[in-house]
């Protein structure tokens, strides 16, 4: 053993340089809506 780790194998689960185009921002940052049940958020991490 010369002390050396075998480097891991890591899956890339985020391509930041791709060339598509991003979703727009309708909520502008704003979390703090003026009445309830305003906006919604959802997200999609994951897709097989």
């Amino acid at each position: 053993n010369s002390g050396k780790q075998e480097k891991r194998f890591r899956i890339a689960t985020t391509d930041s340089n791709h060339g598509n185009r991003v979703a727009p921002d309708l909520v502008r940052r704003n979390f703090k809506p003026n009445q309830k049940n305003r906006i919604w958020v959802s997200d999609i991490t994951f897709l097989t």
